[in-house]
Parts: C-alpha cells; structure tokens; sequence
C-alpha cells in the first residue's frame, strides 16, 4: 500500500489492486504469446458532502470507499471493502467476459519417410478448439489438453495463422459446424478410397508399368484410366 494521495471528486486513494485479463503479445506467429494484462484497479476512502448553500456548511452525507477502472469506466462505492472489490470485479467479468464459439483447426502435413531411401505421403487431421475475442480485439484458442496438471487442463494461445506452405503443409480453421465435420468425414472416405487406387497402381505386376507411364503423363490420368469401364 503506498502512500496516500487527494483526487479531486474521488477522495483519497489508499490502494491499487490489479485484474487479470487475457491478451496477446507479439506480431507474427513465431513471437505471438498469451500473457497476463494486469487492468489497474485505484481504491479511495472518500466522503460524500451535502451542497446545499442554504443548509450552511456542507455535511458528510456518506462516507465508504470506492473502487475506480479507469480504462473501463466502471466503479463500485461502498462500506464493505470486500464487497466493493467483488462489485466492481464482477464489473470486469462481464466487460471482459469471452465468449468461446467451437472451431476446428485443420491440418495437413507432408509425411517423410524417415529411416527409408525415399517416400512420401500427406497426413490430415482436425481438432475441436474454442475461438474467443477479447475487448481489446485479440483473437484466443482455447483447447483441452487431457496430459497437463488436473486443475490446468484448459490452455490458451494465440490463434493460429491460417497456413499455406510450398511443401504442402496447410493450416486452415473453420467453425466446427456439423455440416463441416460430417463434410471432413467424407473428405477422409474419399481420400481413403484414392490411397486404395494408388496403391493398386504399384502392386505386383503393375508397378514397372506405372513407373514407364508416369513419364508420359500425370498419375491422375492413370487413375482415371485404372477406374474406366474396360480397364
């Protein structure tokens, strides 16, 4: 507690508090971090005076202590220190309240084959995230993670940069609607049912051939060639 100091129309202020907001600091995904914001909170004893000239020298009407954000606005006045405190930080909950919409992060990655003389693939998965805005316009990502501490298991970090690499890397989000959940199981059905296709073209007896028609045109015009009545 420092040392008191008179603010005009708000009494003597006796104390700081602080409260803790979510926010973001950095610029691009590499920097980006969540961090703590600490919203100043100023505590005054102050005295409500009666103006009235007629009624002589003005009296105390009201004495207590209020609580002032000034980057808010907001404030609290009471007798119970306590009770100011909670007033005035159920204030700030719902001025900075987030409200979490479920997204899905999607994610493609190339697949390299370690401990191999060579090959290739892609892998594409999705997790379910909540996506927040705080007041100051920070976009969060709130995920569960079932391996962190018990009474820690909601993480949150910055939103993650839609991403399209050369290599083939993607990072895309979406809302986790249940038209686009039920529209990535197909995805994966049809991305399955093409793994089959391409591997039907390397197996025995028609690997060599593949190999000798690739030079001649794209492996798409192969697999339509494979999958054409006749074929």
């Amino acid at each position: 507690m420092g040392k008191p100091s008179h603010n005009p129309g708000r009494g003597k202020k006796f104390d700081q508090i602080f409260y803790d907001v979510e926010s973001v600091d950095g610029d691009d995904e590499a920097g980006r971090k969540t961090t703590i914001k600490k919203v100043v909170i100023d505590l005054y004893l102050q005295k409500k005076l009666s103006q009235k000239a007629s009624e002589g020298p003005a009296e105390t009407t009201a004495a207590g202590i209020l609580a002032v954000c000034d980057e808010t606005g907001d404030t609290e006045f009471g007798t119970d220190i306590n009770a100011v405190i909670a007033g005035i930080r159920s204030k700030l909950d719902s001025a900075f309240r987030i409200a979490w919409e479920k997204w899905l992060v999607v994610t493609v990655n190339p697949v390299r084959a370690y401990g191999k003389d060579g090959g290739g693939g892609l892998e594409l998965t999705w997790k379910e995230v909540q996506r927040g805005k705080t007041v100051t316009g920070d976009v969060l990502m709130r995920s569960y993670n079932l391996h962190a501490e018990w009474f820690n298991r909601w993480q949150i970090e910055p939103w993650p940069d839609q991403v399209r690499g050369e290599d083939g890397r993607i990072v895309a989000t979406i809302p986790a609607s249940p038209e686009n959940e039920k529209a990535l199981e197909r995805f994966v059905q049809q991305i399955n049912e093409l793994r089959k296709r391409l591997a039907a073209l390397v197996a025995p007896g028609e690997i060599e051939q593949t190999l000798a028609a690739i030079a001649a045109g794209p492996i798409t015009a192969l697999i339509g060639a494979k999958n054409s009545p006749g074929s």
